[in-house]
């Protein structure tokens, strides 16, 4: 049960990171040329996190990651949101950011 969490963190990790990517390669981000380098760079930090061997490393790094791609989320909302749109995939992913914060904070806690 307690290495539960820490792969669920893992498989969202892979898969925001993923996602994020892909919606930068396929140009479906709004201000494509002010979010690509942070949009590819929380992709591969998420990513590479997901995949460190060591649990406690992972959690670390994902801490990191996850921290980072929820900033890099809430801008993409200001952004949108001072255009006059609803950004409903960083919304999303600023949510699966933030519970997995939690969740990894509580999972070191507990080990």
């Amino acid at each position: 049960m307690k290495y539960k969490k820490l792969l669920m963190s893992r498989i969202f990790a892979i898969l925001v990171g993923a996602i994020t990517i892909m919606f930068i390669i396929l140009g479906l981000t709004q201000n494509i040329d002010l979010f690509r380098p942070a949009d590819i760079v929380l992709g591969i930090i998420l990513i590479a996190a997901a995949l460190i061997p060591r649990a406690k490393m992972a959690a670390l790094g994902m801490l990191i990651g996850y921290s980072y791609t929820a900033g890099v989320f809430s801008l993409s909302i200001t952004a949108t949101l001072l255009d006059g749109a609803f950004n409903v995939a960083s919304t999303l992913g600023l949510i699966v950011c933030i519970l997995f914060i939690y969740i990894l904070s509580r999972w070191l806690l507990e080990t």
